[in-house]
């Protein structure tokens, strides 16, 4: 998303874009409302009730979560092949589309934000595991501030970008979408500037 927004700014100039951070059946209310043009976060492109709502919609990230914890955390030193088991998780809440858990079981889960950027905070500067798509930890997972943690349970996660079909009617939306559809490609798209 920030390198979309970078992109859009440049490309539009004087637009006021907002950005609403919220549930996923939040989200979805507000699409189907109207009051949201575009939302992207933990959705299944499949499920039956977006075709039935006239919802479009793409996949943007589609992989297994992992389990981090600080690059010292004792969880590294524990000679059980499970030692996850005793330690606590600070997560987001699970919601959308997460399947699939593997079978070493659930973890106890005392801290739930759905902002990433307390939560690794709070992991790099305690005993807490995280768990979530890769990408969420990979500036850490390269630095070797954490390191993932073998065995952990893992779920499916899955995200997609939602829109009502008629509004690539619009510029703006049609023009975000692009983007983003570029940004997934490893390109920018060529639409022309949008102007207004």
């Amino acid at each position: 998303l920030p390198q979309v927004l970078i992109e859009l700014t440049q490309r539009t100039e004087n637009v006021h874009f907002s950005v609403l951070t919220e549930h996923a059946e939040v989200l979805v209310e507000q699409l189907m409302s109207g009051q949201l043009d575009v939302i992207a976060g933990p959705f299944d492109t499949q499920h039956p009730s977006l075709k039935e709502g006239g919802i479009a919609s793409f996949d943007l990230i589609h992989e297994r979560t992992i389990s981090v914890a600080r690059a010292d955390h004792p969880v590294f030193s524990c000679p059980e092949e499970d030692s996850f088991r005793y330690f606590t998780y600070a997560t987001p809440a699970l919601q959308g589309v997460m399947t699939k858990q593997t079978p070493n079981g659930a973890h106890r889960q005392l801290v739930t934000s759905d902002n990433y950027t307390l939560l690794k905070t709070l992991v790099l500067s305690t005993d807490y595991l995280c768990s979530g798509p890769r990408g969420i930890f990979e500036t850490e997972l390269k630095v070797g501030s954490m390191r993932e943690v073998a065995n952990a349970p893992s779920a499916e996660w899955r995200s997609a970008c939602l829109f009502k079909a008629e509004a690539l009617d619009t510029p703006l939306v049609k023009l975000f979408v692009d983007v983003l559809m570029g940004q997934l490609q490893g390109q920018p798209q060529q639409t022309r500037p949008f102007a207004e």
